[in-house]
């Protein structure tokens, strides 16, 4: 765990962003969410479309979809408030309520989770 019992959160692409490659070893072209709950169990959360090369290739011990927490029923909202609601409910199901992030989270998912009731710094 990070500081206070906090999961580590970040969300983004790891082309322009040295602490998503780093922590994913993984080169995202597209947005992505990254969950380290400091057990060893980390979660890599992406588009279908790579996700079966992240799983061969990045250093995350779990690689989901974006369909797994309902991208597709999500699609007819705004590209910010689906990856803000799919970053909810990943969340949400990996029973986080508190987290860490880096500064490089798009500010419409760090809202939509602090909304929400997800403390996050």
């Amino acid at each position: 765990m990070y500081p206070d019992d906090r999961a580590l959160l970040m969300v983004g692409e790891s082309f322009n962003t040295a602490d998503f490659y780093y922590a994913t070893r993984f080169l995202f072209p597209d947005p992505a969410i990254f969950v380290d709950k400091g057990d060893g169990n980390t979660l890599i959360v992406c588009t279908d479309f790579e996700r079966d090369v992240a799983a061969a290739h990045s250093k995350a011990a779990r690689v989901r979809g974006f369909r797994d927490y309902g991208g597709d029923e999500l699609r007819s909202k705004p590209r910010h408030e689906h990856l803000a609601e799919i970053t909810l409910r990943v969340l949400r199901d990996e029973g986080i309520t508190r987290a860490v992030t880096t500064d490089d989270i798009p500010l419409s998912v760090a809202d939509y989770v602090r909304a929400d009731g997800i403390d996050l710094t």
